[in-house]
């Protein structure tokens, strides 16, 4: 429980200053009457441009991004790449600038533009407040409302001095001494020197191997949950200087301690700052110990916390006498802020002196229970059990069966994990005595132990108990899980997704439990029953973890054709096509021909460009659900029907009725995936047709729906179908840097099967930037990645490009080259598309 209250300061005080007038080279820009001058004379300028000119010049000690741009310039409002291109473009032509000199507007590929002109201006006074308008702050997970740590002034001023890229601080010390809000306050402190953002990781309620995820997650909510490592977490970061905190390490330390190492190897311009128990024993650390807070005298700031947090139950008077007694307690709490938060409540029926006795009697009886250990270790323990003996019987037995969960759960979840006859209410009493967090959200709160008194609680329990706990929360969970996979097909799809990401990190133990028992019901059913929507919100983690639990359990005969039908998806998503496709056979042998299975025959005849294959099994879907009551999947096959007919015939006559039909259901039966399903069929319609506008006008809002409805899935695939011929304007180098994004968002999600249109498309981009070695190296990796788009017929002209490649460096010169690309990583294609971007010149 961090000891933080809100900080009242005026913001006024922090004021500084914004110049009205800028001069650089013969030009002159007068802020407040929004005029530019050349030698004296007035030039032309759309506002927009002279709005993006003053952005620049006012950032320009730093790179600004294209969203900084778009939120300042345009309010945030839905622009095109294109749109933002011309306006830099016209910019350069007011100001005699261009593309290849760039001696006042620079592009720094991968990241945004800065002003790089001389700059001489006159000074009036502006706030914190105004400035806040002009330029957005640099990225972040964490509230950026200001709150002030009570004490740790000299902490804070040392920690801030050590943070700095290309450092790992560990700040090590015992639970509840307040690591988490200390360094949540030095990254708010420093968070103007980190370019490329300041994230929060939060390891509490994560296991052994989800280290990497988390940290991706929190960087980027829209990943998904594929395959990542230490060099996926520094691509993302790029080359910009970025704070990551790592927070409650202890008990994933040795994943922590190597992803920190890695990361400190792979991205130089990185900071760490780790929170933890134990130090992670790494080169270079610096280790920073905190300890309790001040105890020594009456005016202390373990007192002043106190006091803080007593006026919630009773009015202290700040007499000497009340003073020293309270700062006897906190002394016997060795002054650590959780320590104290837990025992303040107790004044609701004790005064300070019978407080102090209590702790007398208290801790002289439960240091004999846990002798060994640090002293501190020790102290924070005694201070929770002291508490904790406080509990009346039902409520220990509560708060000891809800250490169960490692992460936020529901009431629902409490009730049918905890054995009392009332939990409801006993969660209720277990809120107003700190043992446990309330986490107000919409539709369902949630609730928390502090991950100290969790795993305090979770060492009250023995082996049996244990045992029996984990039956009750894993069987849960899997029916849990097969209910949201209902909602996911209705209009509570967009809640049901979120509760899953909430209870992902418990489904995960739940699923282990099941592998264990060999109990497919728990271990395969549930992830069997999420089906489609596990590769549509890029779930690819429950792929792996179906795998584990067909390995680790026998399959009823029933469940068989679901299961192989699934693990079909999971292999088409990893491109694998060739297993994909057995595992369909098995999954027809088992149960025979379904919509379902047609459905998905589509991807696979997507994938391997059979559109002859796609329209019949469209068809042969469409058909089967025509004949049901499921809406859902009548709108699904509709829409992907739509798809094979604009891929096999264009602009074929039944596309229009198809999407009317949907448009209808939809308006009867409001899914948001159902949205995202038309959306896909209008874009892939307009691709179909040739007709770039629409198409790119659909594939932005579908990316808008499926973030929406938490179907990453989408987006990814929509936007690796933009070849050049729908580009917005013909510009090679936002091709080039889009296929880049592209190319990154399917390594990172785990869903590559759009790889091979993706890296044929990019590699006829570095040809027309003139970067022909690193075309011909690509070509060589190429005819190697299986997946949409391996024949060539979305980037068609591909081959008559890799000819003008041979011709422009020789037959043998070509070969060699390619023949070191085939050993490329995709991490080293993304490296060499940097590189062309920062090379290339701009227009």
């Amino acid at each position: 429980m961090p000891n933080i209250v809100p900080d009242d300061r005026n913001a006024d005080e922090n004021a500084r200053t914004i110049p009205d007038q800028y001069a650089f080279l013969e030009f002159t820009v007068s802020a407040s009457i929004r005029e530019l001058h050349e030698r004296g004379a007035p030039v032309a300028i759309e506002p927009k441009v002279f709005d993006l000119l003053l952005f620049l010049i006012e950032n320009r000690e730093r790179v600004v991004t294209r969203d900084e741009i778009i939120d300042a310039v345009w309010d945030g409002r839905f622009i095109s790449d294109g749109a933002l291109s011309t306006a830099i473009s016209a910019l350069r032509r007011v100001l005699g600038d261009d593309g290849q000199r760039q001696r006042l507007v620079k592009t720094v590929h991968g990241r945004g533009f800065r002003f790089v002109g001389d700059i001489e201006g006159a000074s009036t006074a502006a706030t914190s407040a105004q400035l806040d308008e002009i330029g957005a702050p640099n990225p972040s997970n964490l509230n950026r409302r200001r709150r002030t740590l009570i004490g740790r002034e000299s902490e804070r001023a040392a920690l801030a001095d050590l943070v700095q890229p290309g450092t790992l601080v560990s700040i090590v010390g015992p639970g509840g001494a307040g690591k988490t809000a200390l360094a949540i306050e030095v990254a708010l402190t420093c968070g103007d020197n980190f370019r490329g953002g300041t994230w929060f990781c939060d390891f509490a309620p994560i296991q052994t191997g989800q280290v990497e995820s988390a940290v991706m997650g929190a960087m980027d909510s829209s990943a998904g949950a594929g395959r990542v490592d230490a060099a996926t977490i520094a691509e993302r970061i790029g080359s910009s200087p970025t704070l990551l905190i790592f927070d409650n390490c202890e008990h994933v330390i040795d994943d922590a301690a190597q992803l920190a190492d890695e990361l400190s190897q792979q991205a130089p311009n990185i900071a760490l700052l780790t929170t933890t128990r134990e130090a992670l024993e790494l080169r270079d650390e610096q280790l920073f110990r905190l300890a309790g807070l001040e105890v020594d005298q009456g005016d202390s700031v373990a007192v002043d916390l106190f006091h803080h947090c007593a006026k919630r139950i009773v009015d202290l008077p700040r007499t000497g006498r009340t003073d020293e007694v309270i700062s006897d307690i906190v002394k016997r709490l060795e002054g650590l802020p959780l320590a104290i938060e837990l025992a303040v409540p107790r004044l609701a029926s004790n005064t300070p002196a019978e407080l102090l006795r209590a702790l007398d009697d208290q801790l002289s009886v439960l240091a004999t229970r846990r002798p060994q250990g640090e002293a501190r270790h020790r102290t924070m323990d005694d201070t929770i059990a002291w508490s904790f003996e406080l509990l009346s019987d039902i409520e220990q037995k509560t708060l000891v069966d809800l250490s169960i969960f490692s992460g936020a759960f529901t009431v629902q979840a409490a009730e049918a994990v905890c054995e009392s006859a009332n939990t409801r209410g006993v969660l209720h009493d277990l809120i107003g005595q700190s043992m446990v967090a309330f986490i107000p959200g919409s539709p369902a709160s949630r609730f928390r132990l502090l991950e100290p008194i969790r795993q305090f609680a979770e060492r009250q329990l023995d082996d049996a108990g244990k045992a029996a706990l984990r039956e009750r929360h894993a069987t849960w969970f899997a029916a849990r899980v097969k209910d949201l996979s209902q909602q996911m097909r209705g209009s509570n799809e967009i809640e049901a997704c979120e509760a899953l990401t909430a209870e992902w990190s418990d489904f995960g133990r739940s699923l282990e439990w099941g592998r264990e028992h060999s109990r497919s019901d728990v271990a395969v059913a549930p992830l069997a029953a999420l089906g489609i929507h596990l590769l549509w919100q890029l779930r690819i983690e429950g792929f792996n973890w179906l795998e584990a639990g067909v390995e680790a359990c026998d399959i009823p005969k029933e469940d068989q054709q679901k299961t192989d039908l699934v693990r079909s998806m999971g292999a088409w998503s990893a491109g694998d096509l060739d297993r994909s496709e057995a595992l369909m056979k098995h999954c027809i042998a088992a149960g025979g021909d379904t919509f379902e299975t047609a459905y998905f025959e589509f991807y696979q005849g997507f994938a391997r460009e059979d559109f002859e294959k796609v329209l019949r099994c469209g068809l042969a879907a469409w058909k089967q659900a025509e004949k049901t009551d499921d809406i859902s999947w009548r709108i699904a096959t509709s829409a992907f029907l739509v798809c094979g007919y604009a891929m096999r015939k264009g602009d074929a006559p039944e596309i229009s009725d198809l999407l009317d039909d949907i448009e209808a259901m939809l308006a009867r039966h409001p899914w948001p995936s159902g949205q995202c399903c038309a959306l896909i069929a209008r874009v892939v319609a307009a691709f179909g047709r040739g007709d770039p506008i629409r198409f790119e006008g659909h594939r932005k809002d579908l990316a808008k729906a499926a973030d929406r409805c938490h179907a990453p899935w989408f987006k990814v695939t929509a936007a690796g179908m933009q070849s050049s011929h729908v580009a917005d304007g013909g510009d090679t180098l936002a091709r080039l840097a889009m296929y880049t994004d592209n190319l990154r968002a399917a390594v990172t999600s785990g869903d590559v099967i759009q790889l091979p249109t993706i890296l044929r498309s990019a590699m006829m981009c570095l040809t027309d930037v003139e970067q022909f070695e690193a075309a011909a190296q690509l070509s060589g990796l190429i005819p190697s990645i299986r997946g949409l788009g391996e024949k060539g017929s979305l980037a068609p002209d591909y081959e008559q490009v890799v000819q003008t490649v041979k011709s422009h460096l020789g037959e043998t010169e070509f070969h060699r080259l390619a023949s070191d690309g085939k050993i490329w990583a995709l991490s080293d294609v993304i490296t060499h598309l940097e590189a062309a971007l920062s090379d290339a010149p701009s227009s």
